[in-house]
Formats: C-alpha cells, structure tokens, sequence
C-alpha cells in the first residue's frame, strides 16, 4: 500500500503542475488579447501621412500589428491614442462608403463593428459618365475585412489589420472624386 501512495503523489503532483502550467499559459494569452499584442517584434510601419510631413524624421512610430477589432480602442493599451486614431479612420470609411451614421470616438464597440460589415460588402459604382451609365460596380473593402480569428465578445465577428486600414484609407482617398457609393 504504501508503494500505492507514492505512485498516487507523483501522478496527483504531475497532473497538478500540467493544470497549473495551463492556467498560466492561458492568463498570458488573455492579457496579450487586452493589450491588442500578437507577440511579433517589431510591428508594422505607419506609412499613413495623416498630419503632414514628420519634418524628416527618420524613424517612424510603430503601429501595433494584430488586428483591429470588436473590444480595439476601448481596452487600456500602451498605444490607445494610435489605435483610437485607426479606428476613427475606419469609422469614417463607413460613415463615408455604407452611411454608417456611427459616431467616430475611436472605440470599437456595437456600433462599429455593425458598420464594418456592413463596409465589408459595401459597393461602389463609378460617377456617371459623360453617357450618363453606369459600369464597374465593386467591393472595394471586401479582401481587408475578415473574419475575427480571436473575438473578444460575443459580438466580434470582423476583424481589421493596420496596414489593411492603412490601404483602405487610401483607395478612400484617391478615389473619392471617381466612385460613390451605392
């Protein structure tokens, strides 16, 4: 029996530090969600000329590179001003391309993520022509708007990359005189 028992300990005590080691793996993973971090060093560049020229500055700020979604914005993060500045961005693309009406604060929550799937399958048609027809119709955000992979609620169901946000904002803008929505 007593060769019983310490059999019995040393598999209670490897089942009990294989948990453990779960729970902490676990914890890690739900604190970097909160923080909008994927883990990668580095991040993606903002090549995105928002407010005119940097006066040549070499170095650039880095933009988190995990996906924007349902919960971005709105969670404590070292770089909430940059990614409030993104979602405000994507904001007004819906605003703008599938007349959203949603207000633009840089917060993720409800609203805007009804509206970014609503931009997801938004269509765009060229200004009429000098014949006065119409041709060309396209889905211009269809590609950068996917599925969530990680949601954060229940409500989570399209997610956004920067550099994606950062290409949409700028089909928006040279083709804002050529293309209106339907």
């Amino acid at each position: 029996m007593d060769k019983k028992q310490k059999i019995l300990k040393i598999v209670g005590g490897t089942v009990a530090l294989y948990i453990l080691a779960i729970l902490v793996f676990w914890i890690a993973v739900k604190i970097k969600e909160r923080r909008g971090d994927d883990g990668s060093s580095g991040g993606e560049k903002d090549t995105s000329n928002d407010g005119g020229s940097t006066g040549g500055s070499s170095q650039q700020p880095s933009m988190p590179s995990s996906p924007m979604k349902w919960g971005s914005g709105i969670y404590p993060s070292d770089r909430i001003d940059e990614v409030r500045s993104n979602v405000k961005q994507l904001q007004k693309l819906c605003n703008k391309w599938c007349g959203a009406g949603i207000f633009v604060d840089g917060k993720w929550g409800d609203n805007t993520e009804a509206a970014m799937q609503k931009l997801r399958n938004a269509c765009v048609v060229p200004k009429r022509n000098a014949s006065g027809e119409y041709f060309g119709a396209k889905h211009p955000f269809t590609e950068y708007i996917n599925p969530v992979q990680v949601p954060l609620a229940s409500q989570s169901r399209v997610q956004v990359y920067v550099a994606h946000a950062t290409t949409m904002v700028k089909w928006s803008n040279e083709h804002q005189s050529e293309y209106r929505p339907v």
